[in-house]
């Protein structure tokens, strides 16, 4: 037979004594400092945000994130947590933003051009394998194009033949229309066609594409209209 203890803090917890089964009491009502309303000091994990020296608290402190990174220092996933997050588009985490170390900016060191610099796209539902109902389009990129990566669910590169009308979670989805380059190569000039109307590259964009070599990231500029999105593949 299990039988569950639930330990509940000292009735006289509070009375600014320490007593039996208390580690600390300082005598208030009060959560967030170092002597919470349980009478056990304060630690990242309890469930309770000290004053000046957490950010959040989910009570996991076990490198789960549930809206709080590990060490209660910082709410959500980022660079430098020590923990790797390949759906935000880090390839390494060191614990550290500092550059030179062998992972800078949460990506590998010595990639060529500007590689380093390139945004993440993680939305699974640029995937061409997904099954997402919802409609998007890349009207939100800049004019000018953002250098560009697929990574986690999103996929990992464009594909290069094109996917069927409203996958990847648009009407026309978009796909390199020619091959990938080779590292040696560096910016080289491709375009993206749309397939729409059952014309497989009804509208088009010339666009820059670079092989990193950890991975292939894409200059993408606006697309022509609504709703064209880039899409990724596994």
């Amino acid at each position: 037979m299990t039988v569950t203890v639930t330990t509940e803090p000292p009735t006289d917890c509070g009375n600014g004594i320490i007593e039996d089964g208390e580690e600390c009491d300082d005598g208030n009502s009060s959560d967030t400092d170092e002597c919470p309303t349980t009478c056990k000091t304060a630690v990242c994990g309890d469930g309770f945000v000290r004053a000046g020296v957490e950010v959040c608290d989910d009570k996991l402190n076990d490198n789960s994130y549930e809206g709080c990174a590990p060490g209660c220092s910082a709410l959500g996933p980022r660079c430098g947590d020590n923990v790797l997050q390949a759906d935000e588009g880090e390839l390494c985490d060191d614990g550290n933003q500092t550059a030179g170390d062998g992972c800078n900016a949460c990506l590998t060191e010595n990639l060529p051009g500007e590689c380093g610099q390139a945004v993440a796209l993680a939305q699974p539902g640029r995937n061409v394998a997904s099954q997402v109902e919802e409609v998007e389009c890349d009207l939100g990129l800049p004019a000018e194009g953002q250098w560009s990566r697929f990574v986690g669910s999103a996929g990992k590169r464009m594909p290069t033949a094109a996917p069927p009308q409203f996958s990847c979670g648009t009407h026309a989805p978009g796909w390199l229309n020619g091959a990938e380059p080779a590292p040696a190569d560096g910016v080289v000039a491709r375009e993206v066609c749309f397939h729409w109307e059952d014309e497989t590259c009804h509208f088009k964009v010339p666009i820059a594409v670079q092989n990193c070599g950890p991975f292939i990231m894409y200059r993408l500029p606006t697309p022509p209209t609504c709703a064209l999105r880039y899409c990724g593949v596994d």
